[in-house]
């Protein structure tokens, strides 16, 4: 009896251990994340840093599933990490919320748009284009400004707002991301804004993301900052619709109060931007540059044509008329003049040499291979102006291949501009010292270029070569690897070679 007893005890007790089993499982509860408007940035928020490693490191890795209960079984506080960490790392394009959620036991199950397969394949392509991008318009001399200017640049001439989402048709998740701006060159404000902000956190120029509304409507723009201080920056609104190819600074480096005219956001979320440093800039519209000067039609007098410097020194009138749609080409400037009915017209960069060159009116004025493309308004169809020729400067063949005879030739001459920036990238780090001695400039008379600097950057895997004055128009000049450059380790990895370039 006793035993039988005993017995029954076990299977009541077996029994109440099932049932609490299954009364805590049914007690763990999901909650889906929030929806978009419920969603909040803020860059005064506290939170864990272990917990914010953790979610960090589940997305970077495509993990499905992070265990945050050692740091929170909050699902505020979660999603807020959260989404925290996604505004600090613009590079995680991938990332679906609609397929994720947080359950009570500490688990957060993460989703993705696409299989990890493609999603690699695709953090590999934005990574590549990020690097690409640095190598060809960053270089180590550069200040915060110069590094600023020179990426805004790049995404606001390289980029098509995807006019179609104005409408409410969406055609892809990725006009919202880094990637649809930089790989695929189309994107809305938030890819604009996402691009900005990982190209000049990369150059080391502090970057966020804005958000609030810009003219009643949903919009993301930046902070920077640069000498220290803070200031507002538009690239999307910088990037006039339709005129694709064209550049303006109205709204680059403001003060808040200048930007708040048309632009709301929680001011207390993000940090005070207050100084006037850069209001120069902002009257510049229809931007075009050389190594000096930019040239802009100024919007605070009557779009007249002007050229300042970066700094806003040597601020002058090249023209007083109304310029708009600038080109910039051989020291000239190619406008569609207003005050002439819209005819095409240049003028030489110091202001001279004004003349019309079309009695038409034209707009969509472009650059390609040669010629000024252009959209004839008078005769409704786009045309194109093959531009003056440069004469090249001649090459001693037979004292080239004296020069030249143990070394491999790149191949046929390339035309370059007068400020180009040579890049050469290696699969390893290579060895600085006397690289200047290994790396350099000859021209045509095969003398050594004095005024070249050669610089090492990526961690040593890439050289950029820049001539400090403007190469010479027309001439021929000769890029050089005298000897064998060794890596770090001393092993050699690149054979003598020379390549010629043209100036034009």
């Amino acid at each position: 009896m006793k035993k039988t007893r005993q017995i029954l005890y076990l299977i009541i007790l077996i029994f109440s251990l099932n049932v609490s089993n299954v009364l805590a499982a049914d007690n763990i509860k999901k909650y889906p994340a929030p929806d978009v408007e419920k969603r909040s940035y803020s860059t005064t928020i506290t939170y864990d840093k272990y917990l914010y490693d953790s979610i960090l490191n589940g997305l970077v890795n495509l993990k499905d599933k992070v265990d945050t209960s050692t740091y929170s079984k909050n699902s505020d506080e979660v999603f807020k990490v959260l989404e925290k960490v996604l505004d600090d790392h613009p590079e995680i394009f991938y990332f679906d919320y609609e397929n994720c959620s947080f359950w009570s036991n500490g688990i957060l199950e993460l989703g993705y748009r696409g299989n990890k397969e493609t999603i690699n394949t695709m953090k590999q392509q934005l990574n590549n284009k990020v690097q690409s991008i640095i190598d060809g318009v960053v270089t180590q001399d550069m200040s915060e400004l110069e590094k600023e200017m020179a990426i805004h640049d790049y995404i606001v001439l390289n980029t098509k707002y995807d006019e179609e989402a104005l409408k409410g048709n969406i055609s892809s998740e990725l006009i919202f991301t880094s990637y649809g701006c930089l790989v695929n060159n189309l994107a809305v404000c938030d890819g604009y804004a996402k691009a900005m902000q990982l190209l000049l956190n990369k150059v080391g120029v502090y970057t966020i993301r804005v958000t609030g509304n810009g003219n009643g409507v949903s919009h993301a723009w930046n902070i920077v900052r640069i000498n220290g201080k803070n200031y507002q920056v538009d690239a999307t609104w910088n990037d006039p619709v339709p005129d694709s190819g064209y550049l303006r600074y109205k709204y680059f480096n403001m003060s808040d109060a200048d930007i708040a005219k048309d632009h709301y956001w929680v001011k207390s979320d993000f940090p005070v931007c207050n100084d006037n440093s850069f209001k120069y800039l902002q009257k510049a519209d229809y931007v075009v540059k050389d190594l000096d000067y930019i040239y802009y039609s100024n919007n605070e007098d009557d779009y007249n044509l002007y050229k300042m410097k970066i700094d806003g020194s040597n601020n002058q009138m090249l023209t007083e008329d109304r310029a708009v749609n600038l080109v910039y080409y051989n020291d000239y400037i190619y406008f569609s003049n207003y005050s002439d009915g819209g005819t095409l017209y240049k003028v030489k960069n110091d202001g001279t040499e004004l003349e019309q060159i079309l009695d038409n009116h034209v707009e969509n004025l472009h650059y390609s291979d040669g010629y000024l493309t252009y959209y004839n308004e008078d005769l409704s169809k786009d045309e194109k102006m093959k531009l003056e020729q440069v004469t090249y400067e001649v090459e001693d063949k037979e004292k080239f291949n004296q020069v030249f005879s143990s070394y491999k030739n790149w191949g046929q001459a390339k035309e370059v501009p007068q400020n180009k920036i040579w890049k050469i990238s290696f699969n390893r780090a290579v060895n600085a010292e006397n690289l200047k001695d290994q790396v350099y400039v000859m021209d045509s008379s095969f003398n050594k270029v004095e005024d070249i600097d050669v610089n090492v950057n990526n961690g040593g895997k890439n050289i950029t070569i820049t001539k400090k004055d403007l190469y010479k128009r027309g001439g021929l000049y000769y890029l050089v690897i005298s000897k064998p450059i060794k890596d770090v380790k001393g092993k050699e990895i690149k054979e003598p070679v020379v390549m010629r370039f043209k100036v034009y």
